[in-house]
């Protein structure tokens, strides 16, 4: 059975970098018209427009509420996505911070000295997501323009 869903996620790939790619994620209750809340996402860069490597390609993934082993702690896992399990959206400040999750951040600033973007208000942004989907099952639709 589908879960019932109260909050739409989508994440929009923005810019396919050498070393990362650059996303920005809306979440918006569905009963809601109100403006979505914006957060920025990084991630592991794709090999190429047909290899995406650890990125996650564009589709639609149900989010399950569940434990993450490696940092002890729930959060969200990102289901049947093709050739990668394990996927979850959680903090972090750098592609040097995940191995193929989505990291959340409230801001995306500029390069730092090795010339690469980082997230800002990390911890604030994956938090207030959880509290949206309130550790309900949902799903999210990745796309690119």
């Amino acid at each position: 059975m589908k879960p019932r869903l109260y909050y739409k996620l989508l994440l929009k790939y923005t810019d396919f970098l050498s070393y990362a790619t650059l996303g920005e994620l809306y979440i918006w209750q569905l009963s809601d018209d109100a403006f979505p809340k914006r957060f920025f996402t990084i991630q592991p860069p794709r090999i190429s427009d047909t290899d995406f490597g650890k990125l996650i390609p564009c589709g639609v993934y149900p989010l399950r509420y569940s434990y993450m082993l490696k940092h002890e702690v729930m959060h969200y896992e990102l289901l049947d996505v093709p050739n990668l399990s394990g996927i979850y959206i959680h903090g972090g400040n750098m592609v040097a911070d995940t191995d193929g999750c989505i990291l959340v951040g409230e801001k995306l600033v500029l390069p730092d000295l090795n010339g690469q973007y980082q997230l800002q208000n990390s911890k604030f942004a994956w938090q207030s997501i959880e509290l949206y989907l309130n550790h309900l099952d949902s799903e999210i639709t990745i796309y690119t323009l």
